[in-house]
């Protein structure tokens, strides 16, 4: 019987839990500000983003690489 897979889990397990508890407690995200596309330059570091779902598809039928779709939430 393998202990340190079963210790592993258990350490995530407790650290999310802590993770969520502490959300709970009065600790708030940042809110997302309103407003139209913004300079996420700083964000991006050197990945090529492609903004926009069609620009994005577009692109990947040109380049024939498979699509990867990244998605931000305010909540």
């Amino acid at each position: 019987m393998k202990i340190a897979p079963i210790a592993a889990a258990l350490a995530l397990a407790a650290s999310l839990a802590a993770g969520s508890a502490a959300a709970q407690e009065g600790h708030t995200r940042p809110k997302a500000e309103s407003g139209g596309a913004k300079d996420w330059t700083s964000h991006k570091g050197n990945i090529p983003f492609i903004i926009g779902r069609e620009a994005g598809m577009k692109e990947a039928e040109f380049t024939g690489k498979p699509i990867l779709f990244f998605y931000t939430a305010t909540w």
